[in-house]
């Protein structure tokens, strides 16, 4: 999956946890750069993705991700693990 396409679901989750409008993500986009996106509605989205794609991070991973090509990549490699 490309990351063009995980943004694209990342986006339709993050637009329902945040009953938003559409949203625009890139690679590099961080929670402080989407109006809404606080640390509370940081876990329901987390929780969002991790239902999405029936997968579950570590505590490690939620903590180091900063951006959303970083969420991608922790994604992959839950994916790929299964």
């Amino acid at each position: 999956m490309t990351d063009d396409a995980m943004l694209a679901n990342i986006a339709t989750l993050v637009e329902g946890v945040l009953g938003a409008g559409p949203v625009t993500l890139t690679t590099e986009t961080r929670a402080d750069e989407v109006e809404g996106w606080d640390s509370l509605s940081h876990l329901d989205i987390i929780c969002a993705v991790e239902e999405h794609y029936a997968i579950r991070f570590g505590v490690a991973d939620i903590v180091d991700i900063e951006n959303l090509g970083m969420m991608c990549s922790a994604i992959r490699s839950r994916l790929a693990a299964k």
